[in-house]
């Protein structure tokens, strides 16, 4: 018995608690949980949505943008963009390389 329990003890210790996709992306800025966290956000969300899943934008009055760790094929970065309207709200949105 006390075998058993030293071995669940090891079990359970060695676990580490999975982050949700928002907070993930928050903290390593990978693609996957990028892409995991963007299907969280509704449609018609507004900016303070945007913000409270994904963190801080790039915000360009127009578009809010969020960057991965990841570059595309042009060696530039792939990023979630939401394009703005004039009350706050997302129109559009689309994960892409983004070259400038």
């Amino acid at each position: 018995m006390k075998i058993q329990t030293i071995f669940m003890l090891l079990l359970l210790a060695s676990c580490s608690p999975k982050l949700n996709p928002s907070a993930h992306y928050q903290k390593h800025g990978d693609i996957a949980s990028l892409q995991a966290a963007c299907e969280q956000i509704p449609n018609q969300a507004d900016t303070l949505i945007l913000k409270n899943i994904l963190g801080e934008p790039v915000d360009f009055g127009f578009d809010y943008r969020y960057y991965s760790d990841s570059v595309g094929p042009n060696g530039c970065p792939i990023a979630a963009v939401f394009w703005i309207n004039e009350f706050g709200l997302v129109t559009s949105r689309e994960i892409f390389e983004v070259c400038e």
